[in-house]
């Protein structure tokens, strides 16, 4: 089932209290690594009332892939039972279960592993693995923006040669870590904003760097307050880790 046609809306406080309890909603910071996303979630975490978690090893993808084989298995129930999903009825009946074990899966990974807190304004996570998804990337987008109440997506792009030198990439062969980051990156940049529209902003590291005004969309994405003095300091101070391969 490539479409999700459930609509993302606040849940019931009593029945998913922690997709609930961020007041403005989640955020999530994609990328490949080395690639700025870690220096993205350390300046969104400066923010006020503002919680980016790190990496989960793509947990949220598995359970993407649980709700996508739930999916099929009812769409071939309702086939073998003679019935044709095109069918209103039959359709409202079974994106209506699967509306329910999305939001208890979604409900379940903001308890357990996100622990969103309350009085918080945004929560979510940063995540880099997106060279071998184990769920499609549309897939996974349109699950986090359904289920997942305001959802707003940053995707982090750098140069794919610089990055595929830094870090832990430094260790494999360059050419084929070039183009395993380039194809990756230029799904992130196409898919993200195709799938989430204008909740999603894309930004690149070398663009940044030199112009920290170049970091505005994602402020202006989260309703933030941008000031460009302490973007610029904080990246003078902070991203020379990254062009190094701390960061």
């Amino acid at each position: 089932m490539s479409d999700l046609r459930v609509a993302a809306k606040t849940p019931p406080v009593a029945y998913f209290p922690h997709l609930a309890r961020p007041r403005k909603g989640f955020v999530f910071v994609l990328g490949c690594g080395q690639t700025g996303d870690l220096l993205l979630q350390h300046l969104l975490n400066l923010q006020k009332n503002v919680l980016i978690h790190g990496e989960n090893e793509a947990l949220l993808a598995q359970l993407v892939g649980l709700w996508q084989a739930e999916a099929a298995c009812t769409l071939n129930s309702l086939l073998l039972a003679g019935s044709d999903p095109s069918q209103d009825a039959v359709a409202a009946s079974l994106f209506e279960g699967l509306d329910r074990m999305g939001r208890n899966l979604a409900e379940a990974f903001a308890a357990g592993i996100l622990a969103v807190p309350e009085e918080i304004d945004y929560c979510g996570f940063r995540e880099i693995r997106f060279l071998r998804p184990q769920v499609p990337l549309e897939q996974q987008i349109a699950f986090m923006r359904a289920f997942f109440p305001g959802a707003k997506f940053i995707v982090a792009l750098r140069d794919p040669e610089t990055t595929a030198k830094s870090g832990w990439w430094a260790k494999g062969d360059l050419q084929d870590t070039v183009g395993q980051l380039r194809t990756a990156q230029a799904q992130l940049a196409d898919v993200v904003p195709r799938v989430a529209g204008s909740a999603a902003a894309v930004v690149h590291y070398e663009a940044y760097m030199q112009d920290p005004e170049q970091l505005r969309p994602v402020f202006d994405l989260l309703g933030l307050a941008f000031d460009q003095t302490a973007v610029a300091a904080f990246l003078k101070q902070h991203g020379n880790a990254q062009s190094e391969g701390a960061a």
